[in-house]
């Protein structure tokens, strides 16, 4: 089943870093993780959404799974 998959749901946004003779370039920037079943991902956005309203437009999640295989 799919939503019974557990991984990490990662809070990121980009930010403008100025640098040298005027130039700028645009860096992600990871704000938090949450270890948590597929499931919930839609409950713990919406708590770090309602928690941080001042920014919650700019910030964006990605839920990743990774599995380790013995070799």
């Amino acid at each position: 089943m799919l939503n019974s998959i557990f991984g990490q749901l990662t809070f990121s946004m980009f930010i403008t870093v100025p640098m040298a003779e005027g130039r700028a370039r645009e860096k992600r920037v990871r704000l938090a993780a949450v270890y948590c079943q597929r499931s919930e991902c839609d409950k713990h956005l919406a708590a770090f959404k309602a928690s941080n309203e001042r920014i919650a437009s700019m910030v964006f999640a990605e839920f990743s799974f990774r599995e380790l295989l013995d070799v």
